[in-house]
């Protein structure tokens, strides 16, 4: 439920811990089967804060594939992997289906962990959750031209600071959806920085390097 992945609103620890206890939610797959009468029976859970939860679950049907894939909880698979992954597999089906070679072909994924990701994919417990947030309605493809497609193909960018207007999520996938990669540190290889408020030291590694600096309205 945390930003950068499935990102629902309301949902915090306290909230699932409640759910899990009450409600008998045990995965992911189960919040998407939650309803708002059965929270308003919950205690301190009013029919406003109930709905809202409600909302913002149903909302999160519309996150991106990457997101999903941070959010499914595989063990070396965060939000940066999760869109790697995402970037090269495009589809849930084909990552299922490939082998721990393939997904070592994935940018920032070495053979030990890649073997890692395969093994809790091969899972049948893994499989089962994927065949249930699939009929919840999860996006489980990847939108946008492929990695290599779109007028930012080939162009690396990293991100720091605080944007003026959109989270760095909606930054990514802005860039994403262009044919553009994101990655996590400067190095020379970088195209271009894209800096906001309290950049730190990405952009000064990024001047010693000469790499181009944007603000929100260059990208």
């Amino acid at each position: 439920a945390s930003r950068g992945a499935m990102d629902i609103e309301g949902l915090g620890e306290k909230q699932a811990s409640l759910l899990m206890d009450r409600l008998g939610v045990r995965d992911a797959a189960d919040y998407y089967a939650v309803t708002t009468e059965q929270l308003v029976e919950l205690e301190g859970m009013g029919e406003v804060s109930a709905g809202r939860l409600v909302d913002a679950i149903a909302a999160s049907r519309e996150r991106p594939f990457a997101r999903v894939l941070f959010g499914l909880g595989i063990e070396g698979v965060g939000e940066v992997t999760g869109r790697n992954l995402a970037q090269r597999f495009r589809t849930i089906d084909a990552l299922l289906a490939a082998g721990p070679e393939e997904i070592a072909e994935t940018p920032g994924i070495g053979p030990i962990v890649a073997g890692l990701i395969h093994e809790q994919l091969a899972d049948e417990r893994m499989r089962d959750l994927i065949t249930r947030l699939r009929a919840a309605g999860l996006r489980l493809e990847e939108e946008g031209p492929p990695p290599g497609e779109g007028p930012l193909a080939g162009k690396a960018f990293v991100l720091t600071g605080t944007l003026p207007d959109l989270t760095r999520e909606q930054a990514t996938e802005r860039i994403l959806a262009a044919g553009g990669r994101v990655t996590t540190s400067v190095s020379k290889k970088t195209d271009y920085v894209v800096a906001g408020e309290s950049p730190g030291s990405k952009l000064e590694k990024a001047e010693r390097l000469g790499v181009p600096v944007l603000d929100e309205a260059g990208l």
